[in-house]
């Protein structure tokens, strides 16, 4: 129907409404309903019995008609049965279907009384029909818009000539829903009637072969078969590999949590998809909806490919990290996936670090904590006071065994602050932080993985918040202890007597320490896990734009970030607590100062002393000899007397009362009543144990090695031996020995310069040659030792001014940054590597040393000739002492050269110290220009003007 034109319409088109050619060509001849249309258009050749009058290819005009009734004549009453409709008739031919009859399913509304039967064929009601009721509906023209059937009508007379190829290229028709259900229950690794696994080939076949839907080529459906199967198979092998290590004698604590998070993520994925119903029109439909789940299990499977079934729990957790950080750039939304499986491994590690910090209670899975294969325990046998032997648990750190998402630096803080904690636990269980009563009110994890920039910035204030209520209820602690007198508990006590005396001193701490939210509720009945997996394995596409506009940190940063505020702030409260355990309670402060007062010959008292009971000549001999009865102060004499070494009875007497006296003479000594009558650590002297042919060097009394017998003895109680360690003492050892020599080398030159002439005849030349000898002897061990002895005050006084420093903050209760008690102990090898660098006593350093020691013999033998009465001839005797002197000075030289060299080097570690950045032992106020490398200094002492370089001899 036309239109008249009229201005603005914007229908005004000719020929708008005008039918279609092919719509009269239908309504006149019928050649489009009988098909004959499609089949011409396509090419199809369908003989003479398809082109009958009154033949239907798609057989539906009839069956698929609403049986509506009339509603003129329409009366309310029960509806009669309705015709059954031939169903089979959906689902191709009669002799495709035979054999597949057992998967036709029943119709489940045929025996319902829906429709009232009549014998008028159904019509389609529209909206056309309803204003013409002559109107007809046109038939497409395509067969792609036809129906199921279309195709399949095509497609099985498309070689209708051979009848093996005719039934080889159809397929067997299967009904859809089956076929459907088998495919989503092969991607869940399940058999169904339509497929079975084969256990001999770790693999799904489809028990029909040629199978297909209606309205797909079998090449079509053998590709999404291919695809499902693949699903089924890592689905099979990950079920198989879960219980496989169910199975095992596996009692590996990270396996065993990637294995729950397996079976999680399988679970959640058969209760998604497992009741799935797919309808007729579903092929690509599930093809969509199965492309997230099937990358989820591609995903566990690579996982489990990567990390195997064994090794430990480090090596398993930085092999999943770094295949998880490769999903940060590709699959953006199956990272969370992949992050929370992570969060699931990591959580058995994470919590017994939690547990070595101090953070949570000891985990569920066994008090050998055995995810601390980074930390081992060797029992060391040692003396305590009063000469009892016990076994003293030490602590390793292996490095090698860390994560590699844990940094070398966090790594330390971790096992240092681990330590200091059990040092506290141990010396102070009633302390907030050694006090398991009060400090863990909920059985939680504390270290997780965040990997949002909300939850890192709520980890960081639920940090900081710990910190200021922590240290809240320790300031609650100190003030009641320093009420009344602290007695320290003994690590023997039992957990009755520990917890009796906490719960009558501090009861107000208990309920500080509860308020503290550092430990996370989370939330019962909800697992995270599986409500990531429905997420991403349905809404991919959101998730995807999501990652991309979240702006979420990178991998590499989120363990510094999620672990970092709680690892540093535990690190803190604990290296304060054991700080002031050390300063306040054990006087470490006092321990120290013993070693540089004997160690390091700091006390003058002391140094005269004892040169003078080893050196003295005027002395009484403490040698006991027949008929004489010794009284009086006597000494060894070492210098003047033919016997050496001296007995134990003589040393002991030459000895007795130096120690004591030097130290309970001093000021420092309002501090020792504490340690009764006995000097702290039990110092005395003892006998180095050597070696046979270092004993024999000690026999010759001119030897330089003559006292290297003699040693202090000092052994740090716990916990000062945390600090002053084993090694200290072997560095204090070897320095207290080359101070020793210096001691003796001073005593030495000066009483050459006593001896007016000289014991034996030499002429005029010689005698002179003698005063330069002892003129350039005493210069040289002036400016050596004296050398040594500022060396040992100066560094002694920037560590004693970092000492003053930390009490100081203890006192007034201030944070103490970046010094705990490894740091401390750190911080004091420091000082002595720094000293036995600027002693020539390292390892390096050992030919200078050497060469040192020679020039020290040779001053030794010109001492004991000039003290010695010779009748040799006086030319023996001058040729003698040149002799001397000539190799005095070449030594001298060579030594002076060396010290040049080594002086334009840097000092100890290429000069740059472990803490000068750090507030440590040197800051770069306390570096000077040498950088640590003080032979400059002793150049200047020795030759300023050039006396060695300018002599040609």
């Amino acid at each position: 129907m036309e239109e008249p034109d009229e201005e603005g319409n914007a229908f005004a088109i000719p020929d708008l409404w005008k039918p279609s050619f092919f719509e009269h060509l239908q309504i006149e001849t019928g050649f489009l309903q009988t098909g004959k249309w499609d089949a011409l258009n396509y090419g199809i050749d369908l003989g003479e019995e398809f082109y009958s009058e009154g033949d239907d290819i798609f057989q539906t005009s009839h069956c698929l008609e609403l049986a509506l009734p009339d509603l003129s004549s329409f009366q309310y009453g029960p509806f009669e049965t309705p015709a059954t409709v031939e169903w089979s008739s959906l689902y191709g031919s009669t002799e495709d279907s035979t054999e597949d009859a057992e998967l036709v399913e029943e119709d489940p509304w045929s025996d319902v009384n829906l429709f009232n039967q009549s014998d008028r064929p159904l019509k389609f009601k529209s909206w056309e029909t309803f204003y013409d009721k002559e109107f007809k509906h046109p038939q497409t023209a395509y067969v792609s818009e036809g129906e199921p059937l279309a195709f399949d009508a095509a497609l099985r007379l498309h070689r209708h000539g051979n009848e093996n190829t005719l039934n080889k290229c159809n397929g067997r028709v299967v009904k859809s829903t089956p076929m459907l259900r088998g495919l989503v229950l092969l991607g869940l690794g399940r058999e169904s009637q339509l497929f079975r696994y084969i256990e001999s080939e770790k693999t799904f076949e489809p028990c029909i072969e040629d199978g297909r839907m209606s309205g797909y080529t079998p090449q079509s459906i053998a590709s999404l078969t291919a695809t499902f199967i693949s699903y089924g198979d890592k689905t099979r092998s990950i079920r198989q590999f879960v219980n496989d290590v169910y199975s095992s004698n596996i009692s590996c604590p990270t396996l065993i949590s990637l294995v729950k998070a397996f079976s999680t993520v399988l679970s959640t994925l058969e209760s998604q998809f497992g009741d799935l119903s797919i309808s007729s029109n579903g092929f690509l439909r599930l093809q969509s909806l199965f492309h997230g789940p099937g990358l989820i299990i591609s995903g566990l499977s690579e996982v489990i490919a990567k990390i195997g079934g064994g090794g430990c729990d480090e090596e398993l957790l930085s092999t999943l990290y770094d295949f998880v950080q490769g999903f940060e750039h590709t699959d953006t939304w199956l990272r969370p996936v992949m992050y929370e499986i992570l969060a699931r491994g990591s959580k058995p590690w994470l919590e017994s670090v939690g547990y070595w910090l101090g953070l949570n209670k000891n985990p569920a899975f066994g008090g050998q904590n055995p995810c601390h294969n980074f930390v081992t325990t060797r029992k060391e046998s040692r003396k305590g006071e009063g000469g009892k032997e016990f076994d003293e648990v030490q602590y390793e750190f292996l490095p090698d065994l860390m994560p590699c998402f844990i940094g070398e630096d966090d790594a330390k803080v971790i096992f240092e602050t681990g330590r200091a904690l059990r040092l506290l636990k141990v010396h102070s269980p009633e302390h907030p932080l050694a006090n398991s009563q009060i400090l863990y009110p909920a059985d939680n994890s504390t270290l997780d993985w965040q990997f949002s920039w909300q939850d890192i910035e709520n980890v960081q204030r639920k940090a900081s918040l710990y910190q200021s209520r922590l240290m809240e209820a320790i300031r609650s602690f100190h003030h009641s202890e320093s009420s009344h007198e602290h007695l320290i508990v003994d690590p023997q006590a039992s957990d009755e007597e520990d917890s009796a005396s906490r719960d009558a001193s501090q009861p107000h701490i208990a309920e500080l320490i509860t308020e503290i939210p550092i430990l996370e509720e989370v939330p019962k009945n909800l697992d995270s896990l599986s409500q990531t997996v429905m997420k991403c394995s349905t809404s991919t596409n959101e998730i995807a734009e999501a990652e991309n506009t979240s702006f979420a940190p990178p991998l590499s940063l989120v363990s510094l970030l999620s672990f970092n505020p709680i690892i540093s702030t535990q690190a803190l409260l604990v290296n304060q607590a054991c700080l002031r355990l050390l300063f306040k309670e054990h006087k470490l402060r006092l321990h120290l100062s013993l070693q540089h007062r004997y160690n390091l010959f700091g006390d003058g008292v002391f140094a005269s002393r004892l040169s003078h009971a080893l050196f003295d000549p005027d002395l009484q001999s403490a040698e006991r000899r027949k008929g004489h009865s010794r009284s009086g102060v006597s000494g060894l004499k070492l210098g003047s007397r033919d016997t050496w070494p001296p007995a134990s009875s003589e040393l002991r007497l030459a000895l007795m009362g130096i120690l004591n006296e030097s130290y309970y003479d001093a000021e420092l000594s309002q501090a020792a009543p504490s340690f009764g009558n006995e000097l702290p650590g039990g110092l005395s002297f003892a006998i180095r144990e050597m070696a046979e042919d270092e004993f024999q060097q000690c026999m010759d009394p001119d030897s330089i090695a003559a006292l290297d017998f003699l040693r202090l003895q000092y052994r740090p109680p716990s916990p000062i031996d945390a600090v002053i360690t084993r090694s200290c003492m072997e560095k204090y050892d070897l320095l207290f020995k080359l101070l020793l020599h210096g001691t003796r080398m001073i005593f030495v030159v000066n009483q050459l310069f006593r001896l007016a002439t000289e014991n034996f005849t030499c002429s005029p030349r010689t005698s002179i040659i003698c005063r330069r000898f002892k003129l350039e002897a005493h210069h040289f061990v002036s400016a050596i030792c004296t050398y040594f002895f500022d060396g040992v005050k100066s560094n002694w006084g920037v560590f004693s001014q970092r000492l003053d420093d930390i009490e100081k903050r203890l006192d007034k209760h201030e944070i103490i940054e970046r010094q705990g008690l490894h740091d401390l102990c750190g911080f004091h090898e420091e000082i002595l590597d720094r000293l036995m660098f600027a002693l020539l006593l390292r390892q390096r350093q050992a030919q200078v040393m050497n060469l040192l020691e020679e020039i020290f013999s040779t001053i030794l033998s010109f001492a004991r000739h000039s003290r010695s009465e010779s009748a040799a001839p006086r030319a023996e005797i001058d040729a003698k002492v040149e002799s001397l002197y000539e190799k005095f000075r070449k030594k001298v030289k060579v030594f002076v050269n060396v010290c040049r060299g080594l002086s334009e080097r840097h000092g100890p570690g290429g000069g740059s110290s472990r803490y000068d950045e750090h507030g440590g032992a040197f800051s770069k106020e306390d570096m000077s220009e040498d950088r640590g490398n003080t032979l400059g200094q002793l150049l200047l002492k020795l030759e300023m003007s050039g006396y060695y370089a300018k002599s040609k001899k």
